[in-house]
C-alpha cells in the first residue's frame, strides 16, 4: 500500500512540472539569425516571456524581446533561469551572453509556429543565448 502511495506521489509531482510545456521543438516559421556577441551590455525589454517552472528533468528556456544600445532588436534566451524572475516592458538590464551554446541547445528551445512569442515577434530575426540581470 505504501508503494503504491509513492508510486501515485511521483506521479502526479511529474504532471505537475510537465503542465504547460511544449513538447514540439520543430523549427519555427521564422527568419531568426543566432548572434554570438562576446561582451556584455545594456538591453532594454520590450517582452519578457518567463519560465514556469524550475528546471530540472526538462530543458527550460525564458525568452526576452529587447532593445540593444544601437536601437536593435533582440531575442535573449535563458537556459535554465530563475522562475522568480519576471521582467516588465521598459526595464533596463545587463544581458551576459553564453560563452559556449551547442546545436542541441539551438534546437532544443524553438518552438512550432504556434508558440506566442513567436507569432507576436516574427519580424525580430537576431536571436542570442545569454543571461539578463538587474542593471
Amino acid at each position: 500500500m505504501l508503494k503504491l502511495r509513492l508510486y501515485i506521489f511521483a506521479f502526479l509531482i511529474f504532471a505537475l512540472n510537465s503542465y504547460g510545456q511544449k513538447t514540439d521543438f520543430s523549427p519555427p516559421d521564422t527568419n531568426w539569425k543566432y548572434i554570438f556577441p562576446k561582451d556584455t551590455t545594456t538591453v532594454k525589454v520590450v517582452e519578457y516571456f518567463k519560465a514556469n517552472v524550475k528546471c530540472g528533468v526538462f530543458f527550460i528556456t525564458s525568452m526576452a524581446i529587447c532593445i540593444d544600445s544601437n536601437n536593435d532588436s533582440l531575442r535573449i534566451i535563458e537556459h535554465c533561469p530563475d522562475i522568480k524572475k519576471d521582467y516588465k516592458p521598459g526595464q533596463k538590464l545587463k544581458f551576459y551572453p553564453y560563452k559556449h551554446v551547442t546545436e542541441k541547445n539551438l534546437e532544443k528551445y524553438q518552438g512550432g509556429s504556434d508558440d506566442e512569442s513567436n507569432r507576436k515577434y516574427k519580424t525580430v530575426s537576431r536571436t542570442a543565448f545569454g543571461d539578463l540581470r538587474l542593471k
